[in-house]
């Protein structure tokens, strides 16, 4: 996901997460949990590898808290 990321940028388009995750892998990552945390929609709908991974990490769901398209900060 962190390489797509970069690569669409590179081509000049937009992506899901901000320009700044394509800094390094630790931005990708801290931009990745704050949507996981307050865009899990999105995020799913976006990167459903990368939400299911944090969904086995944290060991929660975060579109509970949620309802179906309403967006978190």
């Amino acid at each position: 996901a962190y390489r797509d990321h970069v690569k669409l940028l590179e081509a000049g388009e937009e992506g899901f997460f901000t320009p700044h995750a394509a800094d390094d892998e630790g931005e990708f990552f801290a931009d990745a949990c704050e949507a996981f945390f307050t865009r899990p929609h999105d995020l799913e709908a976006e990167c459903p590898g990368v939400f299911e991974l944090f969904a086995g990490y944290f060991k929660l769901d975060p579109r509970r808290w949620f309802p179906e398209g309403e967006r978190g900060a």
